[in-house]
């Protein structure tokens, strides 16, 4: 709120939000302390998130994949599977064909003489929604 009294101009500010908040003890948010990065992928009436997060083994990849599907309403369905995905790196996340999203990236791998190598890795994650309904299971393929 602002006044002007004899030529002054006077500006009152409402009390500023303040709060001391103490951390959640709750293990549903425990998965937030190792998530990594988020990406939002584009799909229409839908909302797809790729979530990474540290995890594996850190010598070797490390980088765990979740993929969460949710309806564009509130009231929508909601789901998020844990892939068993794990990656050194993610380059791209693309949607694919159909109802498939595309994850490419490098992995670590093992020789047969237990030296680590990196090389190139595609994953094809498939969904389906049908008349709305996103179903509750999805289909991860490791693609050559």
């Amino acid at each position: 709120m602002k006044a002007v009294v004899a030529g002054l101009l006077f500006s009152f500010v409402g009390p500023a939000f303040s709060a001391e908040i103490v951390a959640a003890g709750s293990s549903e948010y425990a998965i937030l302390d190792q998530l990594d990065k988020v990406t939002r992928v584009p799909a229409g009436d839908l909302v797809i998130k790729v979530f990474e997060k540290s995890g594996g083994d850190p010598a070797m990849n490390g980088n765990v994949v979740l993929l969460g599907i949710a309806g564009d309403s509130r009231d929508g369905e909601s789901f998020v599977w844990d892939t068993g995905i794990d990656m050194l790196d993610i380059e791209s996340i693309r949607r694919g064909p159909s109802q498939t999203l595309l994850i490419e990236g490098q992995e670590h791998y093992l020789d047969e003489d237990g030296r680590v190598h990196q090389r190139p890795v595609r994953y094809e994650l498939a969904y389906e929604v049908s008349e709305g309904r996103i179903a509750n299971r999805i289909q991860v393929v490791k693609v050559d």
